[in-house]
């Protein structure tokens, strides 16, 4: 068997303990427990895959809402709400403004 510095399921870096070296099938495994090799995940991995998976289980409602409206521009009865537009518009502009 062979380790070798890598990614693993896109989360982070493979790195042997106690050094850079690798493991390959002519090895000889020492009998001291405390020698064997371990593998580690990061709680920012950790965090990192708990979010993807719950991300995963999110319906995808925002593609329905987006099929719904190109339906009714398609049939020329979108009609959006101008002040909400226009609120959301000048608040994006001022929150850019503060952040100057």
């Amino acid at each position: 068997m062979r380790i070798d510095s890598g990614v693993i399921g896109g989360i982070g870096a493979v790195r042997p303990k106690g050094g850079t070296g690798s493991v390959n099938s002519s090895s000889k495994v020492p009998d001291d427990p405390a020698m064997n090799d371990e593998v580690s995940v990061s709680s920012i991995a950790q965090l990192a895959a708990g979010i993807r998976q719950k991300l995963a289980d999110i319906p995808d409602v925002r593609a329905s809402r987006l099929e719904a409206i190109q339906s009714q521009i398609d049939s020329h009865t979108y009609n959006p709400d101008s002040e909400l537009i226009v609120d959301r518009l000048l608040l994006e502009h001022v929150q850019q403004v503060n952040s100057y």
